[in-house]
């Protein structure tokens, strides 16, 4: 234990509590760098189960302009990341949103923010190891006959998270930035491969013509949508105190993820519609 007087300045240069200790914690101070970072905040989005479920959405309500509703929402979301990127380069802790709205709105609020928060990010783990399981299932037995049950691959699937997260921040960079970026790269190539290979329409950049919007509702709801498909890049600010450098990294990898899958997506989405047909795509979106 190290009393206030000792620690220095507070966390962020807030100055030192009035009185109390800082106790010490199994937190690896510099285990991340900024490539670990940017990972971490890639893999929270998850972006290739957003494309699975949400881009064939999209484009139902936005039609062949589709990549432009997720140009709009990663710019609305890069707004968002500058605002966080400058409060993690002058507050670090490991306190994330809690630290932020605690020291710009207040405590009370910073309180109320971080319980949300709490009640919402371990939940959706569960969820996405739950949906995982079903359409692991699903696949095995439609491809090789297998029927195994989803509760299984729960549970396996879970107990890899934990192991993982047991074993410390470092090996879970690790995992993270090899099986993220196979996800990543996976979906690039089915990008490309639209691209070369194109469907009725040929290669063409009419998705991102904006006279070919179908109404403003459509693409209105289209970049909410991408705004939930792009959310998941502040889940880095809670690393400060495991980063090297984290007044210069993570200020980096909050902007960076954004631009990185706002990018992915709208190259992805193309690549796909192109591969379709962007034809077929055009004429059964309702216009007006």
């Amino acid at each position: 234990m190290v009393s206030s007087s000792e620690a220095g300045g507070g966390v962020g240069g807030a100055g030192p509590p009035a009185s109390g200790e800082v106790a010490e914690t199994e937190l690896q101070a510099g285990a991340l760098g900024l490539l670990g970072v940017i990972i971490q905040g890639i893999t929270h989005i998850a972006p290739g189960l957003n494309v699975l479920l949400g881009l064939t959405f999209i484009v139902s309500i936005a039609g062949l302009t589709a990549p432009i509703a997720y140009v709009i929402g990663g710019v609305i979301c890069l707004a968002v990341a500058v605002v966080l990127a400058q409060l993690a380069k002058h507050l670090t802790g490991a306190g994330g949103y809690f630290l932020y709205v605690s020291h710009t709105v207040g405590p009370r609020a910073g309180w109320l923010t971080s319980w949300i928060y709490f009640l919402y990010d371990p939940v959706a783990v569960g969820a996405v190891c739950a949906f995982t399981a079903a359409l692991l299932r699903d696949t095995l037995k439609a491809q090789y006959g297998w029927s195994i049950n989803w509760y299984l691959i729960f549970v396996i699937l879970v107990a890899i998270v934990t192991l993982f997260t047991l074993f410390g921040v470092a090996l879970s960079a690790r995992a993270m930035l090899v099986l993220g970026g196979l996800e990543v790269l996976i979906f690039v190539a089915l990008a490309f491969s639209g691209l070369v290979s194109p469907g009725p329409g040929g290669f063409n950049v009419s998705s991102f013509n904006p006279g070919n919007i179908p109404n403003f509702h459509g693409i209105y709801l289209g970049v909410v949508f991408t705004i939930l498909a792009l959310s998941g890049f502040e889940s880095v600010a809670p690393l400060s105190e495991e980063t090297e450098n984290p007044r210069r990294n993570l200020p980096i990898a909050i902007i960076g993820t954004v631009l990185i899958i706002a990018i992915f997506y709208t190259l992805v989405n193309w690549g796909v519609l192109v591969g379709h047909g962007t034809t077929g795509v055009q004429k059964s979106t309702p216009r007006g």
